[in-house]
């Protein structure tokens, strides 16, 4: 018996749509016989869980499954997402070529974190993240020094616009 998709289903009838969505909904679950861990994605969430819904949902859970219900347990943090395979040399060589089409440059390495096709190129610039690019542009011409921004450049981002 899936206990949390019961309780979460009242808490989404009892809630307005905003609470649910605001407390309930970002909350993750571990599920096992004895225990059901709730991680939530920062303190904030989960004192606001543990003051004001903690007490509704171990209630609701003991009503539901009795002496078999599952404990509950808030904690900070996610599920670890799968690893994914690598693919296979073929898909790598083809999305090799469709990166070189669009002239992003590849990946340091298949385990980066890095987003290929966030390049300089692609940035789009505006008001409000003029000072960001110029440092980053600083930064990716001359790494491992110092950035030396001329207060022209800061000075036009903080100005009101007329």
């Amino acid at each position: 018996m899936n206990f949390w998709n019961e309780c979460v289903g009242r808490l989404e009838g009892d809630l307005s749509p905003d609470l649910f969505n605001t407390w309930i909904r970002p909350l993750q679950i571990i599920e096992d016989q004895q225990c059901i861990r709730l991680l939530a994605p920062n303190q904030f969430v989960l004192d606001w869980v543990r003051n004001n819904y903690l007490t509704d949902i171990s209630n609701f859970l003991k009503e539901s499954g009795g002496s078999a219900a599952p404990s509950v347990s808030l904690e900070i943090g996610s599920k670890k997402s799968p690893v994914l395979k690598h693919e296979g040399r073929a898909e790598q060589r083809a999305g090799k070529q469709q990166m070189k089409q669009f002239g992003d440059p590849e990946p340091a390495s298949p385990d980066s974190n890095l987003n290929p096709s966030f390049t300089f190129s692609t940035f789009v610039e505006g008001k409000s993240n003029q000072l960001a690019r110029a440092a980053s542009m600083q930064i990716g011409e001359n790494p491992g020094s110092a950035i030396t921004l001329s207060s022209s450049t800061a000075a036009s981002v903080w100005e009101k616009p007329t």
